[in-house]
């Protein structure tokens, strides 16, 4: 069975990695593998998870491909906090000095958006007891159901 988790705080959590950070790795694994190429040319690089402004904690996802360097922020959605995409219960946002401006960029960024809503675990989970669905690339429809556009005001996060 499970390990029981016996060392606690900040050290014993980066030690172990945090369970949404791998399960982001995780859809990001099989998402490169897709023959479809979700990823449009990514691939998957580094997810970190780590304290944000205003004391949430956040999803750092690095991607590089054809289109440059891309890196995202998934944090748990909140009333009023600026975002580039919503879902259901994330908020994604990019870094300024790599920003979604190709359409590569923006599919990617949606793409991931709809599988972390869909497969993914909101930064700072610390364990799941459940048994996590399997992980499997999404069709075009449902990924685009599962992402909102916040207005366009706020894109700029």
């Amino acid at each position: 069975g499970p390990v029981p988790a016996t060392a606690a705080g900040p050290e014993a959590a980066a030690r172990m990695g945090s369970a949404a950070a791998r399960r982001a790795q995780e859809i990001l694994r099989i998402l490169a593998r897709d023959r479809r190429g979700p990823l449009a040319g990514f691939a998957s690089g580094r997810v970190r998870e780590e304290s944000g402004e205003p004391g949430g904690r956040q999803l750092v996802i690095e991607l590089a491909g054809r289109a440059g360097r891309l890196t995202l922020r998934a944090l748990a959605r909140r009333p009023g906090t600026p975002a580039f995409l919503r879902t259901q219960r994330f908020l994604l946002r990019f870094d300024a000095d790599t920003p979604v401006d190709s359409p590569d960029k923006e599919h990617v960024a949606r793409v991931l958006a709809a599988h972390l809503e869909r497969f993914g675990l909101l930064p700072g989970t610390r364990r799941t007891s459940r048994r996590l669905a399997p992980v499997a690339p999404l069709g075009a429809e449902e990924a685009a159901r599962l992402v909102e556009r916040p207005p366009e005001k706020e894109c700029g996060a």
